[in-house]
């Protein structure tokens, strides 16, 4: 029986996946927090001690976009009323008229991936189904075409391929799997609001089964080190 103890747990309230109620969770966010030293700390303040980090001005642009795309997309608007704020009457025109809207479509399409003594969960952007189970992945990014491209073209970028592995668990198979990138300029200064520039580029994201198989042992690694941590932490701080 496994000694792994995790912060978070997995709890099934799609009922989607009632077999894994009450396991360990991980998510894409915590593995990498934990993983680069610049956010380590703030993963244990956050899920560790439960205080609450403030996302930032970029990221809350982010889900403003996402929001808006889904509000689309699901013709409920009201899901962006959280958001609506950030974004320009430009911004929304670039949201709207500049990428495709297929039908067919789940937008935060919940997945949960199996991993034995833990689970890793995560929210498709975009799940397009076609027919005979094709499926096509793709996440929704803002930022700088031009800085950040390279990036999710490279093997450090898993997300889409982790949304990709654990649909293929689940017998689809996978057509494209693919970043849509918003261009994003300013720097929230007065002068230099944050605004979409119009540009939108897709990025292909190869979806490699081998690879990801590697990149999830090392996660298998990460949620051990994390338990570890965990343990100590329960130890001296936990009261109850």
């Amino acid at each position: 029986m496994s000694n792994l103890i995790l912060p978070r747990k997995y709890d099934d309230k799609s009922g989607k996946y009632p077999q894994h109620h009450g396991k360990n969770k991980l998510s894409y966010s915590q593995i990498n927090s934990w993983k680069d030293p610049k956010y380590s700390h703030d993963y244990i303040k956050q899920y560790f001690a439960g205080i609450e980090i403030p996302s930032g001005i970029y990221a809350n642009y982010g889900s403003a976009c996402g929001t808006f795309i889904e509000g689309i997309g699901t013709q409920n608007m009201e899901c962006h009323n959280e958001y609506k704020h950030l974004l320009s009457e430009y911004d929304r025109d670039v949201l709207t008229n500049n990428i495709e809207y297929p039908n067919n479509t789940i937008y935060e399409d919940l997945i949960v991936l199996d991993c034995g003594d833990f689970v890793i969960e995560g929210f498709i952007d975009r799940s397009i189904y076609l027919n005979d189970k094709k499926l096509i992945v793709e996440d929704i990014k803002t930022g700088s075409v031009k800085n950040k491209s390279g990036f999710y073209k490279s093997d450090d970028y898993k997300q889409t391929n982790l949304y990709s592995y654990a649909k293929e668990k689940e017998g689809y198979i996978i057509e494209d799997c693919r970043v849509i990138m918003f261009d994003r300029a300013g720097n929230n200064s007065e002068k230099s609001p944050i605004r979409l520039t119009g540009k939108v580029e897709i990025i292909p994201t190869y979806y490699n089964r081998e690879k990801f198989e590697e990149w999830l042992k090392n996660v298998s690694k990460v949620a051990k080190e994390i338990s570890d941590v965990y343990k100590t932490y329960l130890k001296y701080f936990n009261n109850g």
